[in-house]
């Protein structure tokens, strides 16, 4: 079984557990005064509300890569409208609630990026060595390594110039005027 299908039985187990609660999965009592049960702000609110517990389960699980989706741990606007069974999503963003609205929506957002930062922090490895030095600090290493080789170099030949005039007989020293 691939992560993929356990990824999606996770998943539907997750729906079904929403399913088998009651028609209010958000407690009445704790919601803003924009919320009303007369026009879609209560089934954007549910909706929000819902998303953001998925996307907080994906986040605790922890398995990232660095090709991990932007929209696998935040939500957008047309998911919160599909989740609200509204067909556009630019019908639940406006009307009178669309101050608060907006403001959950993002709110809520904000917070999935912070916790997926957070949990990618602790479970990404430390690296060390080139893959964290900016371009300019490679640049400056590069160039550091250059200049130390150029000088090994020159060094590496005076001391085999210096060496061969220690060696080489006196009358090779004449005739090549090295003397």
């Amino acid at each position: 079984m691939s992560s993929h299908d356990n990824d999606i039985d996770f998943l539907n187990n997750l729906s079904e557990q929403i399913a088998e609660q009651d028609d209010t999965p958000v407690d009445i009592s704790d919601m803003p005064d924009w919320v009303s049960k007369d026009n879609y702000s209560y089934a954007g609110y549910v909706a929000i509300h819902e998303l953001a517990i998925e996307k907080r389960s994906f986040i605790a699980r922890g398995k990232f890569t660095r090709r991990t989706r932007k929209n696998e741990y935040t939500m957008t606007q047309r998911e919160v409208a599909q989740r609200a069974g509204v067909k556009d999503h630019q019908t639940l963003f406006s009307g009178s609630y669309k101050a608060g609205m907006n403001k959950l929506f993002k709110s809520t957002n904000e917070e999935l990026r912070n916790s997926f930062e957070e949990k990618k922090a602790e479970v990404t490895p430390k690296y060390t060595g080139s893959v964290t030095k900016t371009k300019k600090e490679l640049l400056a290493g590069y160039k550091e390594a250059r200049e130390e080789a150029v000088r090994n170099k020159s060094e590496m030949v005076d001391m085999v110039y210096a060496r061969l005039l220690r060696d080489i007989p006196d009358n090779i020293k004449r005739k090549l005027r090295l003397k």
